[in-house]
C-alpha cells in the first residue's frame, strides 16, 4: 500500500531538515572557532569545512532542488543548482576542498591560520545570507 504525504507535510519536513542542518552548521563553526583559538588549525579547518557542507545542505533543502530525484551527490554541486548567488558561494567553499583533503589524509600537516580564518569568514557570511533569505521568504 502506498503512503500519501500531503504537500504541506512534505514541505514542513524539508524546512525542519534545513533548520537541523543550519543548527549543525552553527555548532561546527563554533567548534572551529574554539579550535582556531587553541591553535589547532588542522581541526579548525575540518570543522569549518563541515559547517560549510551543512550550510550548503540547508540551503539546498530550502530550495526546489531538494525534491529532485536525480541530482549530484555533492552538497556543493547541489548548491550550484540552486541559483547564481549560491553558485558563487559554492565556488568559494569548493576552493578549500583540496586543502581539506590533503590535511585529512596527512599530506599536509600545517595549515596557515589565515586560510582557516578566511574559510570561517566565508561560512559565517554564507550562514548570514541563508538566514536572511529564509527570514525574507517567511515574511513574504
Amino acid at each position: 500500500m502506498s503512503n500519501v504525504v500531503s504537500a504541506t507535510t512534505r514541505f514542513a519536513r524539508r524546512v525542519e531538515g534545513a533548520q537541523r542542518l543550519l543548527e549543525g552548521a552553527h555548532i561546527h563553526l563554533a567548534q572551529a572557532d574554539r579550535l582556531f583559538f587553541q591553535g589547532d588549525m588542522c581541526s579548525a579547518l575540518e570543522y569549518a569545512y563541515r559547517a560549510a557542507l551543512r550550510a550548503a545542505g540547508a540551503r539546498v533543502a530550502m530550495s526546489s532542488i531538494a525534491a529532485r530525484k536525480r541530482k549530484p551527490t555533492s552538497a556543493i554541486e547541489q548548491l550550484r543548482l540552486v541559483g547564481a548567488s549560491e553558485s558563487l558561494w559554492a565556488d568559494r567553499i569548493a576552493g578549500y576542498s583540496r586543502l581539506r583533503s590533503r590535511v585529512s589524509t596527512g599530506v599536509e600537516v600545517k595549515v596557515a591560520a589565515q586560510s582557516v580564518q578566511d574559510l570561517m569568514t566565508i561560512v559565517s557570511n554564507f550562514l548570514h545570507d541563508i538566514e536572511g533569505a529564509r527570514d525574507g521568504s517567511i515574511a513574504a
